[in-house]
């Protein structure tokens, strides 16, 4: 009898083994999943802030050929008219070129 009980206990430990290998297996692999989808949120974060600081750039070079234009003695209607931008865009657009005091020091 003794032989019986510790067979079944082997068995009922091999059972339990698996049983935990099995949810073991799964959740690693959800996280495993996980890690890649945070990953992949992060990575286009990352494009996101790239792509917002290009834009930046360009929107502040486009204010910057509407400064000339305005210093070469085109008012708001004709930059208008020429570029096909209404004035408050215009105004948007220029005022990135303004240098705010203290806006360097906030990198």
């Amino acid at each position: 009898m003794s032989i019986k009980a510790t067979g079944s206990k082997i068995t009922a430990r091999e059972r339990a083994r698996a049983a935990r290998l099995r949810i073991d297996a799964e959740r690693e692999a959800r996280d495993r999943a996980i890690e890649e989808a945070a990953a992949g949120f992060f990575e286009s974060g990352d494009r996101r802030d790239a792509l917002a600081a290009e834009l930046a750039a360009v929107e502040r070079d486009m204010g910057e050929r509407l400064d000339a234009l305005a210093k070469l003695g085109e008012n708001a209607k004709r930059i208008g008219e020429l570029l096909e931008l209404p004035a408050p865009e215009q105004r948007r657009l220029r005022a990135l070129t303004t240098v705010t005091p203290g806006a360097d020091d906030a990198s």
